[in-house]
């Protein structure tokens, strides 16, 4: 093939056959051609503003988000990157100092995504690597644990000191804190002493929010950082924490609320079981 670009009119020769083209003719295929390979790599979009489809999963993002509220207050959003197996929880407006689990309902079961603890003003922030396989299904996730059951309170006392154990106790949402009328006896070094409310307090009303204090003899009170709901037998349930440190730097840490059902069985309340 051979064109003569020095004359008005062109002498193309194609194929042995002789061609005569007018040289805007000339230009304008030119350019058409031009045009044609552009829009043949881009696949058909233009090359303006194309998207790409996610190669593991076609016509969708790897990244997935979710509403979640708690079973009493609180609430939230989760996002899942699937590709980088990330997730990220901010919350707000839960119960300050309370140990709260994010779970999914898989219909047949709940299974734990994480927890954390949420701070003075309510807020919760939890992030980590995300474990599980597919995403969980829209409506799924939830926060629990808010404000949980406590019908006594269990101590196991790992410090190098004798404890007591009192009940603070608040009617107005945590503004005013009252102390029990009455405390336990000593708790000694390696011993686990459970006591009920009512023992220590008879008058502290139902449904009141209570938390734990303990008095550390030769050393400060302790008082712990969660909320519980007080109630009277619907399920037996006592918060377990332990006592650690020395009588200058003695400490309390809140590891599980141990139930016990009314046909005697016992769970662990939010992981186990709940109301």
């Amino acid at each position: 093939m051979g064109i003569n670009l020095n004359a008005t009119w062109f002498v193309w020769t194609y194929n042995g056959r002789v061609r005569i083209m007018n040289k805007t003719v000339i230009i304008l295929l030119v350019l058409f051609l031009a045009v044609g390979t552009t829009f043949a790599g881009d696949g058909g979009n233009g090359g303006f503003g194309a998207t790409k489809d996610n190669p593991k999963q076609p016509g969708k993002s790897s990244i997935y988000f979710y509403d979640v509220e708690s079973d009493d207050n609180g609430y939230g959003k989760l996002v899942i990157n699937m590709d980088k197996k990330t997730f990220v929880f901010n919350g707000q407006d839960f119960t300050p100092g309370q140990n709260i689990h994010l779970q999914v309902d898989a219909g047949s079961e709940f299974y734990l995504i994480a927890k954390g603890k949420s701070t003075k003003s309510g807020n919760l922030h939890i992030e980590g690597q995300w474990k599980g396989g597919l995403p969980p299904t829209p409506g799924s996730v939830g926060a629990v644990c808010g404000y949980q059951p406590a019908y006594g309170f269990r101590l196991v006392n790992l410090g190098g000191y004798v404890a007591r154990m009192r009940v603070q106790w608040s009617d107005d949402n945590g503004v005013t804190w009252h102390n029990s009328s009455g405390e336990t006896k000593d708790v000694s070094l390696l011993e686990t002493y459970d006591v009920n409310i009512k023992t220590l307090d008879p008058t502290i009303p139902i449904g009141s929010q209570v938390r734990m204090k303990m008095i550390v003899v030769w050393g400060d009170d302790v008082v712990a950082d969660e909320w519980f709901t007080y109630v009277d037998q619907e399920m037996l349930c006592y918060p377990r924490y332990f006592a650690s440190g020395a009588v200058w730097n003695a400490s309390l840490e809140f590891e599980d609320n141990d139930c016990t059902l009314s046909d005697g069985t016992s769970c662990v309340y939010c992981t186990g079981c709940s109301l």
